[in-house]
């Protein structure tokens, strides 16, 4: 199998893939919220960027996740 090595690692995302999955984790610790979620407006760069922000969002999807029948993505 052939891995492509990643082209912009250290400059959109950090070039360390343990610090990445830490970052990661980090982002996604599950979140108690109460509204139900009827839409998402996600912003997407570099995670350097908008990493965070992107993250907080789809924490909000983990408690409705198996419950999430249709995505439109645009």
């Amino acid at each position: 199998m052939n891995t492509r090595p990643p082209a912009v690692a250290g400059r959109f995302y950090s070039h360390s893939a343990q610090y990445l999955k830490s970052q990661m984790d980090e982002w996604l610790k599950p979140t108690q919220h109460h509204t139900p979620i009827r839409a998402l407006i996600v912003p997407h760069a570099g995670y350097v960027f908008s990493g965070s922000v992107a993250a907080d969002a789809y924490r909000y999807l983990l408690p409705e996740a198996d419950r999430i029948r249709r995505v439109i993505l645009i």
